[in-house]
């Protein structure tokens, strides 16, 4: 039998993925569910909840004038969490419970689509052959009601917690709980025990599995990938003159009109009829920035600090989550290193909406180790036709036997003295590879006010399969350019979309996310399977007017050297009161910059600089618990590839 400690939250929704129908059972004597029972009913609602049968036991304990009011507040509350065609039941003696055994086996189970797309079975038996050669692997043959769709011996199989691993053969043993005896003509009782119904059949395979091609190796894809030119689509604006030693990477920047141009001349003929003033607001400035001196360090919370975003003290998360809902997006130039350096990798866009982003370009090398589909949908739609009807048809007791299973795997997960369920599920072609997958998620109520960061190590339950990830949030929006800004926080109360690298899931596919072995705290939905989804750090530069000479002024505290503000000059300016400006260039030896705007600002105002960056989540280790598509495999090193290095179709090629 199946034992399950009280708390154990995995365990209830490993039950809950292969349950036709499911009891709660609710103690009259009770005041209330308790938190661990809402935290339950709220996990398995979010993977997908089968048919529910509501039990009340104990009523007859509580006093009779009390018993039917009390029985009406538990129905109601078993309506509101599963509607309310669910049916509550009293139990009280023996022939209540023969009534919940007979209104679970004539009422209609509730299809999850997820899991009927695809063939799985919960193990109740299994057994464990060596190899001769004594290599610490065997064949494994385990045992269970095959349930959803067929299941192919040519398939490739996930096993709960223990990997991915091929079928040998699937063999169709007698029933051990037949609900009626079967009369076969012409078999005896020795034939009818053990009959086989399918072999693995090596051509058969490839619809089933995919063998990736050789993977490129680290100098063809960094020549072929992380050595392209940046290329800016300018088609917002047409790029007019450059300022004299202004670099590409810098001219990538400008965006001019003629209109804009004009208005700048225009301006510029104004300044040069104030220039005595202007020479004695830039005296002014230096002489206020000599009385200032240096800059002192600010006892800011910099996570460049950390190793590891896991390492950081939830006392400092809480501290940056309630800084960046405050200043979302807004960064303090350090004033030990350049800006030039610090913000190397970033660039400025005219229009975050409209302006393109080339998807390929500057590529991690991680991206050598996953598979991406021309068309997700249409090759999805491709090899659910190629698998219908194939295999073993649903329905009956199988048997399946598993090619090359560790045996300290076997010891570890099978053969335990504390039982716990153990399911074998059928994967369709491409799902044993890895790509970027995109979840649209929405941040749990138990989870309010706790700080999750982006690429912290999160453990995903997609479908019947668990993997650990380190995701990028972003904003669930839509966009034209599929450009999606990075968000650093999991807010509250907000949908978002967790980019993370995974193993290939076809849709749908519910999914639970958990920090550490406890706490939920995100449910949501399979969005997408897509590398090319860019995922944008949006970062805000900040500085102040120290002088305004009518639509010119000096800003402070953006830059603290010269050599930063010709670096970024390029770069339109904005304040948070709507104005917007461009740099002059730079005053003194301390980064003041001169900046003209496109009308007079304040002295209370803020000026700013938008720049943007693409980032990626960070891609998961052998090491990692839960990985299990990286260790306790059958599958040969070269299956195991993970994909072609460059982005290819659903067939392969590129």
């Amino acid at each position: 039998g199946i034992n399950a400690e009280y708390g154990d939250k995995f365990f209830a929704l490993d039950v809950a993925k292969v349950a036709d129908i499911l009891l709660f059972v609710y103690e009259a004597s009770d005041e209330e569910i308790d938190s661990f029972g809402h935290e339950i009913i709220s996990m398995i609602k979010g993977q997908g909840i089968p048919s529910v049968i509501g039990i009340i036991q104990g009523l007859d304990k509580i006093p009779q004038k009390f018993s039917a009011e009390l029985k009406k507040t538990i129905a109601k509350d078993y309506e509101f969490h599963f509607g309310e065609d669910v049916k509550v039941i009293p139990i009280v003696n023996e022939q209540d419970v023969g009534q919940v055994f007979r209104f679970a086996s004539s009422m209609k189970v509730k299809e999850l689509h997820w899991r009927e797309i695809r063939p799985y079975f919960l193990i109740d038996k299994h057994t464990y052959v060596p190899h001769s050669d004594e290599d610490g692997k065997g064949t494994v043959a385990v045992s269970g009601y095959l349930k959803g769709a067929s299941l192919s011996a040519s398939q490739l199989v996930y096993i709960t917690d223990c990997g991915y691993f091929l079928i040998s053969k699937i063999e169709g043993p007698k029933d051990p709980c037949p609900l009626k005896k079967e009369h076969r003509a012409g078999m005896n009782v020795e034939e009818a025990d053990l009959i086989d119904l399918e072999i693995m059949d090596t051509e058969q395979k490839e619809k089933f599995v995919f063998d990736p091609p050789p993977v490129l190796d680290e100098d063809q894809w960094h020549n072929e990938q992380i050595n392209e030119p940046v290329e800016l689509d300018l088609t917002i604006k047409t790029k007019k003159r450059v300022p004299k030693g202004t670099s590409e990477y810098q001219a990538a920047w400008i965006w001019e009109s003629d209109e804009e141009q004009g208005d700048e001349d225009a301006d510029e003929n104004d300044d040069d009829e104030d220039e005595d003033d202007e020479g004695k607001m830039k005296n002014d400035a230096e002489e206020e920035e000599q009385e200032e001196g240096e800059k002192e360090d600010e006892d800011e919370l910099n996570d460049d600090q950390w190793d590891n975003v896991n390492e950081i003290p939830e006392s400092i998360k809480m501290k940056q989550m309630e800084e960046d809902m405050e200043f979302p997006d807004e960064v303090d130039t350090p004033n030990d290193v350049p800006a030039r350096v610090k913000f190397a990798g970033y660039r400025g866009m005219k229009s975050f909406r409209n302006s393109e982003w080339d998807a390929k370009e500057n590529l991690p090398k991680d991206y050598t180790k996953i598979f991406q589909f021309q068309s997700f949908i249409r090759a999805q739609q491709r090899v659910m036709k190629d698998f219908d009807g194939q295999g073993v048809l649903a329905g009956r007791y199988v048997t399946v036997h598993l090619l090359e299973f560790p045996k300290d795997v076997y010891d570890s997960q099978l053969n335990t003295d504390q039982k716990k369920p153990i399911t074998l599920s059928g994967l369709f072609k491409y799902e044993n590879q890895i790509s970027v997958l995109n979840f649209s998620i929405q941040k749990h109520s138990s989870a309010a006010n706790l700080p999750i960061l982006s690429t912290e190590e999160l453990v995903f339950h997609s479908g019947f399969r668990k993997f650990v990830g380190y995701p990028l949030f972003s904003e669930n929006a839509t966009n034209r350019q599929q450009k999606y800004k990075y968000e650093k926080f999991l807010q509250d109360g907000r949908a978002c979309v967790a980019t993370v690298y995974g193993p290939i899931t076809f849709l749908p596919s519910n999914v639970l996310i958990f920090k550490g072995e406890e706490q939920l705290i995100a449910v949501g939905a399979l969005q997408s399977v897509n590398p090319d989804r860019v995922v944008l750090e949006k970062v805000i530069l900040t500085g102040n007017p120290l002088k305004i000479h009518k639509k010119s002024a000096v800003i402070k505290d953006m830059f603290f050297n010269p050599e930063d503000v010709k670096w970024f000059k390029p770069i339109e300016l904005w304040t948070k009161k709507g104005r917007t400006g461009h740099i002059l260039g730079s005053l003194g030896t301390h980064g003041l910059m001169k900046v003209h705007f496109d009308g007079g600002i304040h002295n209370d105002d803020v000026v700013c600089m938008t720049l943007y960056k693409r980032i990626f989540p960070v891609f998961p280790t052998k090491n990692d618990p839960y990985n299990t598509i990286f260790v306790n495999s059958s599958l040969e090193p070269n299956e195991m590839d993970m994909g072609e290095g460059k982005p290819h179709d659903e067939e392969g090629t590129n």
